[in-house]
Formats: C-alpha cells, sequence, structure tokens
C-alpha cells in the first residue's frame, strides 16, 4: 500500500474518530453549547459526568493532537508538489494539532480542579452529619481525618493556573492560524453567524503579526499582575486583600480609557486578557472556601475523637497535639491557628475569619462562606 493511500486512510479513520468522540461529548455534555451556560452550570454538569466524561474529553484532545503526526505524514504523500509549500504546510499542521491539544486539556486541569472541590465540600455534609450525632467510631474518624487532611488546595492552584497562563498564549497562536473568526466565537455573548466569521476573517487579514505578539505579551503581563502576592503555595497562604487590590488593578488597566472597555481592550492589545483572566481572580477565593472545610472537617474529627477517649472536648486545640493529630493545620487566611473555644453547652467553635479577614467572634455572614462579611464558621451542632 502506497504511502498516499495510507495517509487516505488515516484521514478517513481520524475524520470518523473525531466525529464519534464529538458526538459522544455533545450527548454527556451539551459540548460545545455548554460553554455559553453559567460557570456553576457548567462544574455541575462536568462534575456530573464523572470519570466517563474526563475519558471522553482526554480523547477529544488525543484526537486534536493526531493532527501533528498526519499532517508530517501528509506532507510526505504529496512529495511531487512544492517543497517549501509542504514543509510550511506541515508546520502549521503540528503547530495546530498542540495547539489545539493544550487549549482542550486546560479542561481536565482546571475545571476538574474546581470540580474536585466542589466534590470534597459535597462529601463533607454526611461527615459533619454524623459529627453533629456522635455517629463515628474512633476508627471510622482515623479514617477520615486522614484522608481529608491530605487534601492541600492552596499548592494545586499552581498548576492550573500555569495552564491558563500557557493557554492564553497559545489561543492568540491558534486565532493567528485560524483568524479572527475564532475570535468572535470566544467573545460573542450570543451565536456569531458564519458572515460575522468571514467578515471578521477578513478584516484580520490587515492586521500586523505584531498584533498577536503584543496580545501574547500583554496576557502575561496581566497574568502575573492579577495572581502576584495572591497566593502562597509553600506557606500555603492565601490573601484576600492582595487579591481584591490585583482584581481592581486588573480591572482598571483592561478598561483604561474614555473609549469603552471593548474598544480600549482592542486597541491595547488586551483582549485575550480581558477574556479569560477576570474569572481567575475567584479561583483563591474557592481554594480558601475548599481548603478552610477540609481544615475545619479534619479538626472536627480530632476534636471528636478527643471527646470519645475523655468525656469532653478539649478547653484548646493545643490538646489535640500529637495524639490526636500530628500538626493543628493553619488558617490559609490568617495565618495561625483556626479559632476556637468550648462553649457553655459542652459543644465547640470552631471557625476561619474569613475572606473580610476580620474576627468577628464567630458571627458567620449571610451563608456559610460569605466574601463580603462574618467568619467562616464550622457549627459542632445543628442548633448553633
Amino acid at each position: 500500500m502506497t504511502t498516499l493511500r495510507i495517509t487516505g486512510l488515516l484521514l478517513v479513520l481520524l475524520v470518523i474518530a473525531f466525529n464519534v468522540v464529538f458526538t459522544l461529548l455533545a450527548m454527556r455534555f451539551d459540548y460545545p453549547d455548554i460553554l455559553r451556560r453559567p460557570t456553576e452550570v457548567i462544574l455541575r454538569r462536568f462534575r456530573d459526568g464523572g470519570t466517563g466524561l474526563i475519558l471522553v474529553w482526554w480523547g477529544f484532545a488525543l484526537l486534536a493532537l493526531f493532527i501533528a503526526p498526519f499532517a508530517v505524514l501528509l506532507s510526505l504523500a504529496l512529495s511531487g508538489a512544492d517543497g517549501i509549500v509542504l514543509a510550511l504546510g506541515a508546520i502549521v499542521g503540528v503547530l495546530a494539532g498542540i495547539v489545539q491539544f493544550l487549549g482542550l486539556t486546560r479542561w481536565p486541569f482546571l475545571v476538574s480542579y474546581l470540580v474536585r472541590m466542589a466534590c470534597v465540600q459535597i462529601a463533607i455534609q454526611p461527615v459533619w452529619e454524623g459529627l453533629a450525632e456522635h455517629a463515628w467510631t474512633d476508627a471510622q474518624l482515623q479514617v477520615l481525618q486522614a484522608r481529608f487532611q491530605q487534601y492541600n488546595f492552596v499548592a494545586d492552584m499552581k498548576r492550573p493556573f500555569d495552564c491558563e497562563r500557557a493557554a492564553g498564549a497559545l489561543t492568540v497562536d491558534l486565532i493567528r492560524e485560524k483568524g479572527l473568526g475564532l475570535l468572535v466565537d470566544l467573545a460573542g455573548s450570543g451565536s456569531p453567524s458564519s458572515m460575522d466569521r468571514k467578515f471578521a476573517s477578513w478584516c484580520g487579514g490587515f492586521i500586523p503579526r505584531g498584533w498577536y505578539y503584543q496580545e501574547q505579551l500583554n496576557h502575561c503581563r496581566l497574568y502575573q499582575l492579577q495572581l502576584e502576592g495572591a497566593y502562597d503555595p509553600a506557606e500555603k497562604r492565601i490573601s484576600p486583600e492582595r487579591c481584591k487590590a490585583n482584581s481592581r488593578a486588573l480591572e482598571h488597566e483592561i478598561a483604561s480609557g474614555n473609549l469603552g472597555k471593548t474598544v480600549s481592550a482592542l486597541l491595547h492589545h488586551r483582549i485575550i486578557a480581558a477574556l479569560f483572566l477576570p474569572a481567575l481572580g475567584k479561583i483563591p477565593l474557592k481554594a480558601a472556601m475548599g481548603q478552610i472545610a477540609v481544615d475545619q472537617t479534619t479538626l472536627a474529627c480530632a476534636l471528636e475523637r478527643f471527646r470519645l477517649a475523655n468525656g469532653s472536648f478539649p478547653e484548646a486545640l493545643d490538646a489535640l497535639v500529637p495524639k490526636f493529630i500530628s500538626r493543628l493545620p493553619i488558617d490559609p487566611i490568617s495565618g495561625k491557628s483556626h479559632n476556637y473555644r468550648r462553649t457553655n453547652d459542652g459543644q465547640f467553635l470552631l471557625y476561619s475569619i474569613g475572606w473580610d479577614e476580620k474576627d468577628d467572634g464567630g458571627t458567620p455572614g449571610k451563608n456559610l462562606f460569605d466574601d463580603k462579611a462574618g467568619d467562616w464558621v464550622w457549627r459542632s451542632s445543628p442548633q448553633q
């Protein structure tokens, strides 16, 4: 069988496989229409899809990566054509496959990170119910405590963030290659028509290459601006004050000028930054919620084990070390131990100072993790 026939057969198989996987994504995840839904809907659907959906998504990404070797094989099969054109086509094909693969792998990194935190917080509810009813045995509590103690959502932020930075830069490469019609799809609030895409791509033909490089440069610069000092993986710390200040600085950079946010982003080469970066500012908040939730669950398990052994809860958390916990977890917001006191009714109050960084004495906000006011409180009983 000749190289040309093999290439043609592989092309047919690649197209069939791609359409099969794409159909599975559409059936299981409503892809790509789901991407225009609210974030909480997307995350819930992704979580509900479970391991099966992640495997299908990885299959989709790997098929995109297969474009790269196919482009090289195609250039070999068409050996009689112009050598420069074949080389250029092979290079573009390889880059297209790599860019598409990296763009798709953002989901198993960032989205899986968010879904993992959401699943852990859901799992905490039955643990809390068992603790409130004093239904767990010491052996069961040791297993639960070890399981929750292993999570480090602050340090785990680094990989999704690094992936997002790379994805933003690679998206610019993809737009340059595919045309501005792709940018219309990414930025459009509705469903752009084919005429909108064609007109945008036609306009893109007049844009110099340096415009795209400026987009990449500003995306990476503003990415650094938004996250600099916001969290410290090594110290397991998150700074709400710095997160808020960085978000304000980013908004100012994107919306600077008197021509409006969209026009300003276009003229100052900040379109990709305006599309991708604002949503990342909420990730440290979600990481703080997830980390404090697992830390308080770990402490609650250790406290219940102390109660089972001694008949009452301790006066201070230090009494738990080292028999019931090797070391006390640190509140990622305050950098100190979680606030604790035993109450008059024999229960306890355990809380973090919350996103406002003010100690309200264990008074919660309007909801469990209020990002405006109040402490983030673990209730040891339903009556609290």
